[in-house]
């Protein structure tokens, strides 16, 4: 009983809180014409409509979406990889990081949409220029916060494992990955906040058969019901990937953990 009441109280200010902004939107949308500001029941109409389409049709929704998707999944894991290899190898190895450490700063100084425009002027509309735009965006984040996890860990950890003859492999699992973690998931959804964004605006220049493209399109008729229409279910989908996928991983990692007051 106690539990459950815990849960109620934890869940009721975000209920509130999004029904009050459902209302305001229901409110506001009997001010404007549908094709500007659809109200709730308006908008759930043109999103079912999209996803009407047969799947197998080539320009259905369902392939639409699964095209950004994978151009985001794609880029986020190149960035994960490439940007934890090269943050660990800085925290670990004085020379890497006196070598590495003015490039990072030099690519988070970069604008994303720098990056967007060079990338298709080098390579044309290409399917992949989106998930090279995410790796150049996402890794220097990805690389400064490996480095300070791995700056941050307790070295006395490591100097004790080689004391007890541990080897590499077995240092690396046991006392490495371990103090890492914390910062790899902190960076996974920071990388993951920013590389849906990315692919977007890299489709919205002009690359084909995603919905950053179906958004420009809808831009130009001046449709913002259908903007919102398209906008609204991978929103929907990339929260979901966020609390179903990323956070169950996390509790699995961190399980061992005892919750704070337990």
């Amino acid at each position: 009983m106690r539990r459950q009441r815990g849960i109620f109280a934890a869940t009721l200010p975000g209920v509130v809180t999004v029904a009050v902004l459902l209302g305001a939107w229901e409110l506001a949308s009997f001010r404007y014409p549908a094709s500007f500001l659809p109200g709730i029941e308006e908008l759930w109409d043109r999103i079912v409509g999209l996803f009407a389409q047969d799947p197998r049709d080539r320009s259905s929704t369902v392939k639409i979406m699964g095209t950004t998707l994978w151009r985001v999944l794609a880029g986020l894991g190149l960035s994960m990889v490439i940007g934890m290899a090269l943050g660990m190898a800085m925290g670990l190895r004085k020379h890497i990081e006196s070598f590495a450490a003015g490039w990072v700063m030099v690519l988070l100084a970069f604008p994303a949409i720098g990056w967007a425009f060079l990338g298709m002027l080098w390579f044309g509309l290409e399917t992949w220029v989106p998930v090279f735009v995410v790796v150049l965006v996402t890794v220097p984040f990805v690389a400064l916060n490996a480095w300070s996890g791995t700056k941050a860990m307790d070295k006395e950890l490591l100097d004790m494992s080689r004391a007890f003859g541990a080897g590499r492999r077995l240092e690396a699992r046991a006392v490495l990955l371990p103090q890492v973690m914390p910062f790899f998931f902190s960076s996974l959804r920071l990388a993951f906040a920013v590389s849906w964004k990315i692919v977007l605006i890299g489709e919205a220049f002009g690359i084909p058969g995603g919905v950053g493209r179906q958004l420009a399109d809808q831009f130009t008729e001046l449709r913002a019901d259908m903007v919102l229409a398209w906008a609204v279910p991978f929103m929907a989908i990339m929260l979901l990937i966020e609390l179903v996928f990323f956070r169950r991983l996390e509790k699995r990692v961190f399980g061992w953990r005892r919750p704070l007051g337990a």
